[in-house]
């Protein structure tokens, strides 16, 4: 299993934070209203579909930046 905390930063736009809530392998830990950031982790089975979220983060209308703070990986040839 890989997991990466992210912190967020969105715009003004309030539609953004439900649509990062609704996406899936993405889970939304803390929401700092006055700065517009969140922490959130993202968890998925492979280092490729963790990408891929984190592209579906990026592309997120409202988002202005999503940044990688932490990154944790099980080994992927050993995994079952």
């Amino acid at each position: 299993m890989n997991y990466s905390s992210v912190v967020i930063t969105l715009g003004a736009e309030s539609r953004a934070l439900k649509a990062l809530s609704a996406l899936e392998g993405l889970e939304v830990h803390h929401v700092d209203e006055a700065s517009r950031r969140v922490v959130a982790v993202i968890e998925a089975e492979t280092t490729g579909l963790e990408a891929d979220v984190f592209e579906r983060i990026r592309r997120t209308e409202g988002v202005i930046d999503v940044s990688l703070h932490a990154h944790y990986f099980e080994d992927e040839a050993t995994a079952e």
